[in-house]
């Protein structure tokens, strides 16, 4: 349903939204260990509810949930938009602080640049295998799904445990309250252009482009393909926007379609496109047993 997607994304991005600069003047007082901590454990809880929602048994529990709402005309699952909206304000207190806890890591400033490159790559790279894995998992359950993301929550949970905290920057002057601390970061915003133009750029990017939320609708109702090749498209959308290959997620299919329909040596963007489309029309005209086939008697070894 288009509506459900779009009000998932509103129920993640108003909680988000509203607690930002709040966020921002909380991580400039309070050690960001303390706000990362609970706000990974709170996205921990979350995940665990979705796990245990996703199990058969709880059926009767998201039927009961259901609610008509009749100015939107739409059918709504409150258990799973309150779960968002709750991930929602964890991730908006996480970002701010998790930002500036990173620098804090570094026993000398000039490997900041370092570590941001290894910080964004790592995201990118971890953005596009996961896409893709998950799309995989979701055919085997969506239990499966959130039952690897719980884990990995409470991996991070742990790992963010095991980091020794650190002390606040010295601040110069007196510190300032709420209301003086956005008053400040609006000045320095609308007085610096530079700034000013980036994040317009981006707000208007984030609030017209957001094609990842249409991807499901993509996925299902134009491509007709399932879980899996979401995940494709969420992996090649990260690909593209990103103006290079990284790596994504590969299917006997995909390998199939590689190796015996193109050119296995051609890295180009080109070939991936192409490389998706035949996966995803492959994947609906032939059973999986019959692509297995194809792949054993076409694919060379040795």
């Amino acid at each position: 349903d288009p509506l459900a997607l779009g009000l998932i994304g509103l129920a993640e991005a108003i909680p988000s939204i509203g607690v930002s600069l709040y966020a921002g003047h909380v991580a400039d007082s309070v050690r960001r260990k303390k706000i990362i901590v609970p706000a990974v454990a709170v996205l921990f809880l979350c995940a665990a509810t979705l796990f245990w929602l996703s199990r058969p048994g709880q059926a009767a529990v998201l039927l009961r949930g259901r609610v008509y709402v009749e100015m939107l005309h739409a059918t709504s699952v409150w258990p799973l938009y309150l779960v968002l909206f709750v991930s929602g304000v964890a991730r908006g207190f996480l970002g701010p602080a998790l930002f500036a806890f990173m620098p804090q890591l570094l026993s000398e400033r000039s490997l900041l640049p370092n570590a941001v490159t290894w910080n964004s790559t790592s995201w990118q790279a971890s953005t596009v295998l996961g896409a893709a894995v998950g799309g995989g998992l979701i055919t085997l359950g969506l239990d499966v799904a959130y039952g690897v993301d719980t884990v990995l929550e409470g991996l991070a949970l742990l790992l963010f445990i095991s980091i020794a905290s650190r002390e606040l920057p010295p601040i110069e002057g007196e510190r300032l309250t709420l209301s003086e601390s956005i008053l400040s970061g609006t000045r320095f915003i609308f007085g610096n252009q530079i700034v000013l133009a980036a994040l317009s750029l981006d707000l208007f990017a984030v609030l017209f482009g957001g094609a990842v939320a249409l991807l499901p609708i993509f996925a299902k109702d134009i491509l007709h393909t399932g879980p899996d090749g979401l995940g494709y498209l969420r992996a090649a959308f990260v690909d593209l926007t990103q103006r290079g290959v990284r790596q994504g997620g590969s299917t006997i299919t995909q390998q199939y379609v590689k190796n015996a329909l193109l050119d296995p040596t051609d890295r180009s963007i080109s070939r991936k496109i192409k490389e998706l489309i035949l996966s995803i029309e492959i994947g609906q005209f032939y059973s999986k047993n019959d692509i297995l086939t194809l792949y054993l008697n076409e694919i060379p070894y040795g």
